[in-house]
């Protein structure tokens, strides 16, 4: 008897492109298990998939709109919206229960989106970040937020943590782990290829920007000037969706709105040094190609991207610094000592649990 085609919905969170970004292997590993696959979200997320995965169908949700700061308090600036956030979550709820009942889902994969559950259908979280890091001034609410975060993941069926084990690149964020916890390993947009690897290189630098408002503007402004003092070919990346147009600011400098996952590939095995915040999703990318002379910039005031910063800094992987003091040129000239990374064989850990999904699915 010939089963039924699954079909999932996935949800990434739309603050920033990372969540989108790192959804794209699981929607390639769905559609070629003959999966019927939908996607959910809003803003610049929605505007990449849809241009990743023109065939398939969307739904655009009800967005977080976190506003962020270009000075003071980050962690205080988000307490504040903390009542935004939680209507956010109601609302994403009641149009995934619509979804769901007008389109007969079988599965739900929610990247950070806490209200993309329901209990009809089988609902995974994805997280790379079990423990919250609070800056020192809010360190007596960490037990409180990791108790709440936990809370929230609880509901799903299942949390899929985007690693390898012995928590690799994530290290303490995705500490201590669960019952319902399972790594998936590195998720990338990027699929490795050799043949790209000892291509010539094109660019001197390649500055990838990305992140919330203002701080993207910001970072912005800060490589674009520090890029036009480099008389060797550049490239800044901008991280805007929509034109991949690359124009010329002078005559070494070249810039770009944005560009597709086969494009930022290309470019960035034909770069000698790149320059990008410390996102996770920007981690893992980095990783999968196994990237040299990396120096990362974390977001002012995310102490996520500040943890991950360190630790690859610690580890003799990456450089790093803060924007305020971040120095291209001497940047580029102790990047050089670093290993760059360097991954483990490892198992294909997310074409098993998408198995495991589906075969749970068929015989629920």
């Amino acid at each position: 008897m010939e089963q039924k085609q699954i079909h999932v919905l996935v949800t990434p969170l739309d603050w920033g492109l990372g969540h989108a970004t790192r959804c794209i292997p699981i929607i390639r590993e769905l559609l070629a298990r003959n999966c019927r696959v939908s996607i959910a979200t809003c803003g610049y997320p929605l505007q990449l998939l849809r241009e990743e995965f023109p065939q398939l169908t969307f739904f655009e949700l009800a967005s977080y709109w976190p506003k962020y700061v270009e000075s003071g308090s980050l962690i205080q600036s988000l307490l504040t919206q903390i009542p935004k956030f939680y209507k956010a979550i109601r609302n994403e709820k009641r149009q995934v229960k619509k979804i769901i009942r007008e389109h007969r889902m079988d599965a739900i994969i929610s990247d950070n989106r806490y209200g993309c559950y329901n209990r009809s259908v089988k609902s995974i979280f994805m997280t790379h970040q079990l423990s919250i890091l609070l800056t020192s001034r809010f360190g007596w609410l960490a037990g409180v937020a990791n108790q709440l975060n936990r809370f929230m993941i609880n509901r799903f069926d299942q949390c899929w943590i985007p690693d390898l084990p012995g928590h690799i690149l994530s290290g303490d964020l995705s500490k201590p782990p669960h019952e319902k916890c399972r790594m998936v390993g590195v998720l990338s947009r990027f699929v490795k290829n050799e043949a790209l690897q000892h291509v010539q290189k094109k660019w001197k630098v390649l500055a990838v920007v990305s992140g919330p408002e203002p701080q993207r503007s910001l970072f912005e402004t800060i490589l674009r000037d520090q890029l036009m003092e480099i008389h060797e070919s550049t490239l800044l990346v901008k991280g805007l969706p929509g034109d991949s147009l690359i124009t010329k600011t002078n005559e070494y400098l070249h810039e770009v709105n944005h560009l597709n996952a086969e494009q930022l590939q290309a470019a960035l095995q034909a770069a000698e040094f790149v320059v990008c915040r410390s996102g996770y999703s920007s981690v893992m990318d980095l990783a999968i190609l196994g990237q040299q002379n990396c120096m990362m910039v974390p977001t002012p005031g995310q102490p996520e991207q500040e943890y991950l910063a360190e630790k690859l800094q610690a580890e003799g992987i990456v450089y790093s610094a803060t924007q305020n003091e971040f120095n291209l040129n001497q940047a580029m000239h102790e990047v050089i000592s670093r290993t760059g990374f360097v991954l483990p064989a490892h198992q294909p850990l997310l074409q098993v649990a998408i198995d495991d999904l589906i075969n749970a699915i068929h015989h629920g």
